[in-house]
C-alpha cells in the first residue's frame, strides 16, 4: 500500500517521514539553518544538483521542510509541494516563475495589503 492510498489521518501523520539514524519514528524538527559536510566537494555536489542533501534552510534544503512538503503533497494528491519562510517569498517565487522581463502584474490588495 502506497502512502497516497492510505487514509487522510495516516497521511497527515506519516507522509514525508524519513528513517532517522537515531531511531526517531517521525522526522525531528531541525531548527537550525546550516548543515555540516565532510568536504567542499560534497557541498558543491548538493549546490549543483548532483546529490541530494541538507544545505541551507532558506533554500528549502532542510529535512523538516522537506517532510512538511511531502505531507502537503500527499494530503492534496499532488506530485510535490513547496513551503516558504514567508508569504512574500511564496508570492515572489510564483511571480518570478511565470513572469519575464517586461511583463506586468495586475494585483489586488488582498495579495499583500501592507505593500500598498
Amino acid at each position: 500500500m502506497t502512502m497516497n492510498t492510505r487514509g487522510l489521518s495516516t497521511r497527515c501523520i506519516h507522509a514525508g517521514d524519513a528513517l532517522d539514524s537515531r531511531g526517531a519514528i517521525h522526522t525531528p524538527r531541525y531548527a537550525h539553518s546550516t548543515f555540516a559536510f565532510p568536504n567542499t566537494q560534497a557541498v558543491l555536489d548538493v549546490v549543483e544538483g548532483r546529490a541530494t542533501g541538507n544545505l541551507y534552510t532558506r533554500y528549502g534544503l532542510n529535512p523538516t521542510l522537506r517532510s512538511v512538503e511531502e505531507k502537503l503533497a500527499s494530503i492534496e494528491g499532488g506530485e510535490s509541494a513547496w513551503v516558504f519562510g514567508s508569504g512574500m517569498a511564496a508570492e515572489s517565487a510564483a511571480f518570478l516563475s511565470y513572469c519575464k522581463a517586461g511583463d506586468h502584474i495586475s494585483a489586488d490588495t488582498a495579495i499583500s495589503p501592507v505593500a500598498w
